[in-house]
């Protein structure tokens, strides 16, 4: 059977996967996800500036452990260092079919999977980012909030788009 996402070790070590919307006709959100991260994806602020085009591969990184520094300021440094690009909001909900990453995560230690990527104004105007959280094997879509400064413990890896992919 293909390995429809790809999944491999770039040529900077880290490990590789493509996305894409409505890779098997399914909406971008899961029957499991609260009712908060349904109205955020629903939310015209993600429609207009979050959304993927369908049918389009979005090559997409993971970086684990010590690899990363930990401050928001020290993460864009490491994605510009490879060439990495913020990902697109849009780009989180379909990692969940990557099903490669919840073993991965577990043998490396990590409970969540990171996208900086722009912030999602919600209706109550808060800004949010979407994440990754493994539970009971699954990868599961939560909303984060953060902002300049903050750090981030090491149970976190982190999502960045690579374009070169």
């Amino acid at each position: 059977m293909r390995n429809k996402h790809n999944f491999r070790i770039n040529k900077n070590g880290h490990h590789a996967f493509d996305v894409y919307r409505g890779y098997d006709g399914e909406p971008e959100f899961s029957k499991n996800d609260n009712q908060y991260v349904q109205m955020l994806l629903n939310s015209d602020n993600y429609k207009k500036f979050h959304s993927l085009e369908r049918g389009v591969r979005y090559p997409l990184v993971v970086v684990f452990g010590d690899a990363i520094k930990r401050t928001t300021e020290e993460i864009g440094w490491h994605y510009s260092h490879y060439n990495y690009q913020i990902p697109l909001a849009g780009m989180v909900p379909p990692i969940r079919e990557v099903k490669e990453l919840p073993p991965l995560m577990k043998k490396m230690g990590v409970q969540w999977l990171v996208a900086l990527h722009r912030p999602i104004k919600s209706v109550s105007n808060n800004s949010s980012f979407l994440s990754l959280f493994l539970k009971g094997g699954e990868l599961r879509l939560c909303i984060n909030f953060s902002s300049a400064g903050a750090s981030w413990d090491c149970d976190k890896a982190f999502i960045f788009h690579d374009p070169s992919g």
